[in-house]
């Protein structure tokens, strides 16, 4: 998930800097300092995304520092450039959808709350622009409803997804409950009773018991092998570790992840 994010960055802030090389932003005020913001978090994007790519497990505070410094930069970039109708308010877009996958429909209304709070503080503060004659009102009011609209989506495709995996692992408990109920028990029924004929043949017929006893074996090996299978279905798809990874710390780590 933050790999995915990562390369994500990295593409939107490549794409960026293209842009501006061919259409360089001269008109703009601040134009050096919005080109070393560009090249300044392009570089954190690709080390970011180096260091991600080698980590199987991202901490939990360390994804809420990293957006916490993409809005901080995408802030300063509208900030430096025309304010709400910056050609950068995408990059707000790419935060709603990086805190969908990060945290759910939660994180979508937070940080849609938040870019909707930058914006508007930008219009006001510190020069008014709803007072400037150049302020296009229209383009002001378009791009401000994208962000409620869009949170709104994604925190519905997010919830919907939420319920669908519940859903599907309700059905998994309720597959492996009747496969327990039609297999295992009538084996293990089937076990006792033939268990309860080898004793009675114990002292009459030995050969016969131990035969019996044997049988047996090869049931409960067959049964524990399906019932080890039917585990291993159940294991989560998106586990990021191995199969064959037994460290204990690691998959503590993964869980609480």
């Amino acid at each position: 998930k933050e790999r995915f994010i990562a390369a994500g960055r990295v593409a939107m802030i490549a794409i960026s800097l293209s842009a501006v090389y061919l259409d360089p932003v001269e008109s703009v005020r601040h134009a050096s300092i919005v080109n070393s913001l560009l090249i300044g978090y392009f570089v954190y994007a690709i080390v970011l995304a180096a260091v991600l790519w080698r980590q199987d497990i991202v901490r939990a505070r360390l994804t809420m520092v990293i957006h916490t410094v993409d809005l901080t930069i995408f802030a300063l970039l509208i900030f430096f450039t025309s304010g709400p109708t910056s050609p950068f308010f995408v990059y707000f877009i790419f935060s709603l959808v990086c805190a969908t996958l990060r945290w759910q429909w939660r994180g979508t209304l937070y940080t849609a709350a938040i870019a909707m709070g930058i914006v508007l503080v930008m219009t006001i503060y510190p020069e008014n622009l709803l007072r400037d004659p150049g302020f296009e009102m229209d383009r002001f009011i378009i791009r401000i409803g994208y962000l409620p609209v869009v949170a709104a989506l994604l925190g519905y495709l997010s919830a919907y997804e939420q319920q669908r995996r519940q859903m599907a692992a309700a059905e998994a408990r309720i597959r492996l409950c009747r496969d327990l109920h039609d297999g295992l028990l009538q084996s293990l029924t089937g076990a006792a009773l033939q268990l309860e004929t080898a004793r009675r043949l114990m002292e009459k017929d030995p050969q016969t018991a131990r035969q019996r006893i044997a049988d047996i074996q090869k049931l409960i090996y067959n049964e524990q092998r399906d019932l080890r299978s039917q585990i291993r279905q159940l294991k989560s798809p998106y586990s990021t570790l191995p199969e064959s990874d037994g460290d204990l710390a690691v998959r503590l780590k993964e869980l609480a992840e």
